[in-house]
């Protein structure tokens, strides 16, 4: 394939490249011409050992970070932001990342919950890192409270109010939060099997699910 030219000039390859990214959507496998490109592509050496071409499809899809070459794994920059796209990401990051807690630190300020699984097993008890990744925003979780606040407290109940708590609750940052947990078993004592096992065993959030 024609990706390196002496001449320091933009490829054919390089041009056929950039544009599947440029017109990608972002969602893997969905079929479309620029997806199908990629996939030829993608696992060429010259595009998954390349900085700026990993950087390209990271930041359309985090979990691209998957086909870049164990160099570009270990590269701070790439990897946050794949991160910073999709916070599962992490979990294709060298391990020595994940167990570099300063990084670890940066990526779940970006990542947050998802990334958390991904993180080394001896950080993730870590009294700060769970506080990074159980962090909401102030808006989400006023959406979220303002949904439960408007839930009739029927599972699955097909509502605006449930679909947002039902799509929230996927994040750790909700299931993680005291507040958001205790207004959610409030109304539905079942929902305490959502949260997160140290509210599992909150005097004040168990009490209130009986």
């Amino acid at each position: 394939m024609g990706w390196m030219s002496s001449s320091g000039r933009i490829t054919k390859e390089q041009k056929r490249f950039f544009n599947a990214v440029h017109r990608w959507s972002g969602g893997k496998h969905d079929g479309s011409d620029s997806w199908k490109s990629l996939q030829e592509m993608v696992n060429d050496t010259h595009i998954n050992s390349n900085r700026e071409y990993m950087l390209a499809l990271v930041r359309k899809h985090g979990q691209m970070l998957s086909f870049a070459n164990e160099k570009l794994q270990c590269d701070k920059e790439v990897v946050l932001t794949a991160v910073r796209k999709d916070g599962s990401a992490l979990r294709y990051a060298n391990e020595t990342l994940q167990s570099d807690r300063d990084f670890v630190m940066a990526a779940l300020k970006l990542g947050r919950g998802k990334a958390l699984d991904f993180v080394n097993h001896s950080l993730q008890t870590d009294a700060q890192i769970l506080a990074l990744a159980f962090q909401l925003m102030p808006q989400e979780q006023a959406r979220f409270l303002h949904a439960v606040g408007e839930w009739s407290g029927v599972i699955h109940q097909a509502s605006a109010s449930w679909t947002c708590i039902w799509g929230m609750l996927a994040e750790k940052a909700v299931t993680g939060n005291h507040e958001c947990m205790l207004a959610l078993v409030q109304k539905n004592g079942l929902m305490l099997f959502h949260a997160r096992h140290v509210l599992q065993g909150d005097e004040q959030i168990a009490l209130n699910a009986v």
